[in-house]
């Protein structure tokens, strides 16, 4: 998704190339390289668990019932249909 650098200072890997590090998005060279170092960076582990618990927090929703449409915006989306 994006480059590895967030500026001076910082982790040498941005938030969205641990995401897709995280996701197996990345060339598996890539991923076999970025691991250990990601391994022994603890603000990268925090990130991907915070990445993880936030999949695991989606996953949950998929078993949640929709609430049902509030019957004002049913009349509006059915007048407008």
């Amino acid at each position: 998704m994006t480059g590895i650098g967030r500026g001076s200072g910082g982790p040498p890997w941005s938030v969205d190339l641990l995401a897709d590090l995280q996701a197996g998005a990345l060339d598996p060279q890539q991923a076999e390289q970025l691991w250990p170092r990601v391994n022994a960076d603890p603000e990268a582990r925090e990130i991907l668990a915070a990445l993880e618990a936030t999949q695991a927090d989606l996953h949950e929703f998929a078993n949640v019932p929709a609430p049902p449409m509030p019957a004002h915006f049913a009349a509006q989306l059915d007048a407008a249909i």
